[in-house]
């Protein structure tokens, strides 16, 4: 049993959960892990995990530690292979997305070995998720301990910011992701629908940008209405980075929730313009707003669920194919 309360984190790629995150590891009374799932720790050698942070990569992120400094101590043994860490599977990353129902002994075995680092160091455990919006319900399940925290970005500004780093770089990573958990339903009813469909279309060996960002916003959707109905607390990051009120309000909240104060006066998050690409990005949003809405109608006491209201979800999703929400 943990000393103190685990902050399990929930967000996609590219939606300010880094910066979020970091507020958190710069407190020493923590041990910030970051992005549990992601495929990098599966190969990271101890030179990439002491070295790999936002200036080897064109990340936009602030001046920070090494990511993953905090996962040496569960390095394989030199005298293995001498790569990846103990008890993380590549299926976590994506297989794993939208499975909820299964016991996955493996990974929980894997994030109690995280906790357990943090705890027996006598630090409070903060796990900064980029991949695990789908399956916060298995994570509720088995951590209901836990302070689950879900950050939220306007969709179009999340996406655009995968694209101008593909433009810059001509790595369509951020791109492509999307596409990864979409080829793996898992148990989630909305996906395994959707991806049925298009199953000849993720066959093909190119997609068109506008077909990557249609099926970003599937996952986008599905992933955050499943996660916000086992958060503790939402955090809109366009506000966090507009709000004086809301920086207070949200900092308030954290506190309620782990103990710690942090100060998040200093959030920035970009804003894109609409017209950097060559496709209507209002005609493909509602078209996916239009058929999670039939989805959301047609589940059982889909209004009453808790937490939170789904349809801010697709609400945030119409307004974010040409403006940013206003002020609040």
């Amino acid at each position: 049993m943990s000393l103190v309360r685990p902050i399990l984190i929930h967000a996609g790629l590219r939606s300010g959960s880094t910066y979020f995150w970091s507020k958190f590891r710069e407190k020493s009374t923590v041990m910030a892990f970051y992005e549990p799932f992601s495929e990098d720790l599966g190969r990271a050698t101890r030179h990439f995990l002491l070295t790999h942070g936002p200036d080897t990569w064109s990340s936009g992120h602030a001046p920070t530690a090494p990511y993953y400094q905090e996962y040496e101590p569960l390095l394989k043994e030199e005298a293995t292979d001498g790569q990846g860490i103990r008890g993380f599977h590549p299926s976590f990353s994506y297989q794993n997305y939208f499975l909820n129902s299964p016991v996955l002994d493996d990974q929980r075995a894997y994030l109690d070995s995280l906790i357990a680092l943090a705890t027996d160091a006598r630090k409070q455990p903060v796990l900064g998720f980029c991949r695990s919006l789908g399956r916060t319900p298995w994570l509720k399940r088995h951590y209901p301990q836990a302070a689950h925290i879900v950050v939220v970005r306007n969709p179009v500004d999340q996406w655009l910011s995968g694209y101008h780093f593909y433009q810059s770089t001509r790595n369509p990573y951020f791109l492509i992701n999307p596409v990864w958990c979409f080829r793996h339903p898992g148990d989630h009813p909305y996906v395994t629908a959707i991806a049925s469909q298009w199953s000849s279309t993720l066959a093909t060996s190119a997609l068109p940008l506008s077909t990557l960002y249609e099926i970003f916003l599937h996952i986008y959707a599905a992933g955050l209405i499943t996660a916000i109905q086992e958060a503790d607390l939402i955090v809109d990051m366009d506000l966090l980075s507009r709000s004086a009120t809301y920086q207070r309000a949200i900092a308030h909240s954290v506190h309620d929730l782990s103990n710690m104060t942090l100060d998040f006066s200093d959030c920035r998050i970009t804003h894109y313009q609409r017209h950097d690409v060559d496709f209507n990005l209002s005609d493909v949003t509602d078209r996916v707003v239009a058929s999670v809405a039939q989805w959301i109608s047609g589940t059982p006491d889909a209004r009453n669920w808790s937490m939170a209201n789904p349809w801010t979800i697709l609400s945030r999703m119409e307004l974010g194919a040409w403006r940013t929400l206003p002020d609040r």
